[in-house]
């Protein structure tokens, strides 16, 4: 894979993980006050982690040689890191959904 594959590859990664965030920035807006509260603590870290993972994607970018690869592996486990919070909070909000529903029926 070349360096432009690459660059796209990674541009997607960062895509696709933003929109998952964006979906439950939306959820969030429509959650109950109650939820709100219970979720705020949990969204703002991830907002603070999309930051990160936003500079950290931009400065590997613009790297070059033996810096290339230390930034890489530091993009890296900031993404995993942002899709681990991504993926608790999406768990939290079916949790959520599904008690929802056990107390509608």
């Amino acid at each position: 894979m070349d360096k432009k594959e690459r660059r796209e590859k990674t541009k997607k990664r960062i895509d696709d993980l933003f929109n998952k965030l964006e979906g439950l920035e939306e959820k969030f807006k429509n959650a109950s006050e109650t939820r709100k509260l219970e979720l705020k603590r949990e969204m703002d870290e991830a907002r603070k982690l999309r930051d990160d993972l936003q500079i950290k994607y931009n400065d590997l970018q613009q790297a070059t040689g033996s810096s290339a690869k230390e930034l890489k592996a530091a993009f890296e486990e900031s993404a995993r890191i942002f899709k681990e919070r991504i993926d608790k909070i999406s768990q939290n909000f079916k949790r959520s959904k599904e008690s929802k529903d056990n107390q509608g029926s």
